[in-house]
């Protein structure tokens, strides 16, 4: 047997993970959440300051960190397997320069069954990217026993045409 048919197999059986990384930077430099769909997890983390980020002491709070359930898990396969992918651009920018106060960033990487698309905004609304926030708002519990606290409508996007100037 050669070797690079063993690495071969070797390769093709390592799985990749089915993902959607999210990095929603509210406000430039203040307020940052970040949302994770890895396989049948959801997890989504917050920090308020920028800096705190690369402060090796600094760590992330948890917002939530759950599984999806199997139906939960079907609709998001059913809504990926049909997503535009195609049709979407690597960027969305609404080309002006503003202070660290008022530029909303996002920054979205998919990885889902073989598709991959990356994708940058900056203060500007798409409707498709729109609809994506909305399915992943509908994987958020609305309860969460382990915290009293737990509020699902904070965690969800606040993605809306009207927030911005900018819509392509």
């Amino acid at each position: 047997m050669s070797l690079l048919f063993t690495i071969g197999n070797y390769l093709s059986a390592q799985r990749v993970p089915n993902s959607i990384v999210i990095h929603d930077n509210q406000y430039a430099c203040y307020n940052s959440t970040e949302y994770f769909i890895i396989d049948s997890a959801i997890s989504i983390y917050g920090y308020s300051e920028e800096g705190d980020m690369y402060d090796s002491g600094y760590t992330d709070e948890v917002y939530l960190d759950t599984t999806l359930s199997k139906t939960q898990l079907n609709t998001l396969n059913y809504f990926i397997e049909r997503f535009p992918f195609d049709s979407l651009k690597e960027e969305y920018s609404s080309g002006m320069q503003k202070s660290c106060d008022s530029l909303r960033q996002i920054h979205i990487e998919i990885n889902w069954k073989g598709r991959k698309k990356e994708i940058q905004i900056d203060d500007c609304y798409n409707k498709d990217v729109g609809i994506l926030f909305d399915a992943i708002n509908m994987l958020i519990p609305k309860n969460n026993p382990r915290n009293p606290d737990y509020n699902s409508e904070i965690l969800k996007f606040d993605y809306e045409p009207e927030q911005f100037q900018c819509q392509k």
